[in-house]
């Protein structure tokens, strides 16, 4: 089934990226913006947003371009694939998202933030991390992805260098409770109110952790689909994701990354990832595939769910005059 003849209104425009459209596994599709906004007479399309993978100086940028492409489009009344403002905002700022899975209970590391006045104040020292925390840890920028700016330290010594990098991406920065021979679990989430989980899937990096050179530079990775997991236990890791999801404010699609401790199988949600990657080597349309989902039919449902995003929002009153 293509995506053309799933859409429910008449020509929409989907403009394909990465290495599908290069291949020709996804067609662009004529709109008519009057079947969107009334007694607008001009063409126009359905948006589907893709983040651009950028180093840490530009990443700030394209972060902030992208919230803001998603405010003009919902000003606009555009629907579009994602989550749109406050879902995408949080999912970024791993302090909140942190804060906000916390207050619903989803495991965790132990984690400290700390902002750019603790550097002056005396908050931020190499003493207070390792009393709150054990080696190794993870220092991160609060806001960023594909791994930028962070850094796997090992003891006291390694804190300076690590602080200096997450600073140089973020104002706010993370620090987190490193998990030994961590097995890194990965689950695609899909829909608005009632989402699905994928099957899960497990990354193998051939670097110490998956960093930015293992995910975009190397070809070494190993990508095990389905994850070789008990079945119990993998439901369980669905189940946080969809939770995950849901804490978080998101639709449309999201994958969920965690941490599965080898010794005792305790499961740590990681981060959620609002906008996955599409490339020939990313997890989510992978997993969907596994699930039985292929990658036109994903694109049909991603369509799908941000139209019906946007006939929810339609009747929302916009704009208010006093009596």
């Amino acid at each position: 089934m293509d995506v053309a003849s799933c859409l429910p209104v008449r020509g929409d425009r989907i403009h394909p990226v990465g290495d599908q459209a290069a291949a020709g596994n996804v067609e662009a599709i004529p709109v008519d913006r009057g079947q969107f906004v009334p007694d607008r007479k001009r063409d126009d399309e359905i948006a589907m947003k893709n983040r651009q993978r950028t180093p840490c100086r530009d990443q700030a940028a394209v972060l902030a371009a992208r919230e803001c492409r998603d405010g003009a489009l919902d000003l606009a009344g555009v629907p579009y694939v994602g989550s749109g403002v406050s879902g995408s905002a949080i999912g970024m700022d791993k302090v909140v998202a942190r804060e906000l899975c916390d207050a619903q209970g989803l495991p965790s590391v132990r984690w400290i933030a700390f902002d750019a006045a603790s550097r002056t104040n005396g908050a931020l020292s190499a003493r207070h991390i390792a009393a709150e925390l054990a080696f190794p840890v993870f220092v991160k920028p609060a806001n960023g992805g594909s791994s930028v700016g962070v850094t796997r330290v090992m003891g006291p010594s390694g804190l300076a260098a690590a602080i200096e990098e997450a600073f140089a991406c973020d104002t706010r920065i993370i620090v987190e409770q490193g998990v030994d021979a961590a097995r890194e679990i990965e689950c695609a989430v899909l829909g608005n109110e009632r989402p699905e989980p994928s099957v899960l899937g497990e990354i193998v990096p051939s670097r110490e952790f998956y960093d930015y050179a293992a995910k975009y530079l190397e070809d070494s990775t190993e990508l095990k689909i389905p994850a070789p997991l008990e079945p119990e236990l993998a439901q369980t890791i669905r189940a946080h994701a969809v939770s995950a999801f849901r804490a978080l404010g998101l639709a449309g699609l999201a994958r969920v990354d965690f941490l599965l401790d080898p010794r005792g199988g305790q499961v740590y949600l990681n981060e959620v990832n609002t906008l996955p990657g599409f490339t020939s080597i990313s997890m989510f349309p992978k997993l969907w595939e596994a699930s039985g989902l292929s990658f036109p039919r994903l694109v049909t449902r991603l369509v799908e769910l941000a139209l019906a995003r946007w006939e929810e929002s339609r009747p929302l009153r916009s704009s208010w005059k006093p009596a």
